[in-house]
């Protein structure tokens, strides 16, 4: 069985894109959240070069999480599923070639009637706003103004009445929506808040790769606290990138970040 290009054996789940990420892996803490974690080995797929764990199904995870409830089940699952696909996509997918595709998309200059213009991003003319009204647009207008004209002449107070409860009914509706926003904004925020189980259940999945850039310049005094900050990340520190930036006249900046002695996945660079 052979994956196919965005597409998965079976239903997605936890899986490493290598045997040696899998192994690097934090292992479960003495809170024994090693009950969520799938326990099946996985037959080794390869497409591309690049090597696979095919994935336990949603229902050996499930099995396997007894403690959890079925809102956090799902939401495992959901998660489980995305970062997957994240990984899966990045690991077989050229993210360079990508990039380079969308530099050149976005440094075109396009034209559009007589003006051309530089959107810095791929323009796509559906979703642009220098066409004000499309021509349907502009038919759909012109019948209805020539309707609201002939009715004007033939029947003056109903067409008198029919507008001005159209607007009266248009502003009290735009009040009471902005009554019912306004108030759902004092019951809750609109951040995604995810449980610690659930956090605990994907501690194995292959999480994506950040890198954070820190520029500095002659900072020296602050680096012990950003340091501290960046350490207090909850955060696999395999998957997680740190660059220091900083010129080349401030070796002071420079001294202080190795005086720490950081883990590797701290890097000092000079720009």
């Amino acid at each position: 069985m052979q994956f196919k290009k965005n597409q998965f054996v079976g239903q997605p789940d936890i899986y490493s894109v290598s045997i040696q990420q899998a192994s690097t892996m934090p292992q479960a803490d003495g809170n024994n959240t090693s009950q969520f974690l799938p326990q099946q080995s996985s037959t080794l797929e390869t497409q591309n070069g690049t090597q696979f764990k095919v994935p336990v199904t949603p229902d050996a995870l499930v099995s396997v999480a007894p403690t959890l409830d079925a809102r956090k089940r799902e939401q495992v699952l959901s998660y489980a599923d995305w970062l997957a696909s994240q990984a899966k996509y990045h690991a077989i997918n050229d993210s360079t070639q990508e990039i380079n595709n969308y530099i050149q998309d976005a440094s075109k200059i396009v034209q559009v009637g007589a003006k051309e213009i530089a959107t810095f991003a791929p323009f796509r003319p559906e979703l642009s706003a220098l066409q004000t009204f499309t021509t349907k647009q502009v038919v759909a207008l012109c019948i209805l103004g020539l309707l609201w004209l002939v009715s004007s002449i033939l029947f003056p107070l109903h067409v008198f009445t029919i507008i001005i409860s159209a607007i009266t009914l248009m502003y009290s509706s735009n009040i009471i929506l902005n009554m019912i926003m306004a108030l759902r904004t004092f019951r809750g925020t609109s951040e995604e808040h995810i449980d610690d189980d659930v956090v605990h259940a994907l501690r194995n999945a292959d999480w994506p790769m950040y890198t954070i850039l820190c520029p500095l310049y002659r900072e020296a005094a602050v680096v012990p606290q950003f340091v501290q900050s960046m350490r207090a990340l909850d955060y696999p520190t395999d998957k997680l990138q740190i660059l220091f930036l900083t010129e080349e006249d401030d070796k002071e900046t420079r001294d202080a970040i190795r005086a720490l002695g950081l883990p590797p996945h701290f890097s000092i660079i000079i720009v």
